[in-house]
């Protein structure tokens, strides 16, 4: 598993959520003939600080970013407000592996793609996660 794994999870976990996407979480893209609703989403590669004694301090960033597809702009900008609120509400630990968990310190959601608003599909609503973590 891995931090993308974990927070899908969190997702999967979120009865709201469960109810109207069912198992169509999936990384990088949606299956276009596919149900509708659904989420994809797609992950930078973790960054940790390098000290200046060669270790690396004892926090992670990672962002990811949620594509929220519905049947109508409405509904996935529903589906949208739901995984930000479940995902800026939550606080602890999440397992990444097997006998593995990291600490989630903040998780910060903002929109994306409002610059380009009328080039995107009506009905899709696009966010981004920035996770700060202990590894």
């Amino acid at each position: 598993m891995s931090i993308e794994a974990g927070i899908k999870d969190l997702l999967k976990n979120d009865t709201d959520i469960w109810q109207s996407v069912n198992s169509r979480i999936t990384p990088l893209e949606r299956d276009e003939s596919g149900p509708l609703p659904a989420i994809v989403y797609r992950s930078s590669e973790p960054q940790q600080e390098r000290l200046l004694d060669g270790s690396f301090e004892n926090i992670a960033r990672i962002t990811i970013s949620f594509e929220c597809w519905g049947g109508t702009y409405i509904a996935a900008k529903i589906l949208a407000d739901r995984a930000i609120k479940v995902l800026e509400s939550f606080t602890g630990e999440i397992e990444i592996y097997p006998g593995k968990t990291v600490k989630i310190m903040i998780i910060n959601a903002a929109p994306v793609g409002e610059d380009k608003e009328f080039n995107l599909p009506t009905n899709l609503v696009e966010f981004e996660v920035n996770i700060i973590y202990q590894p």
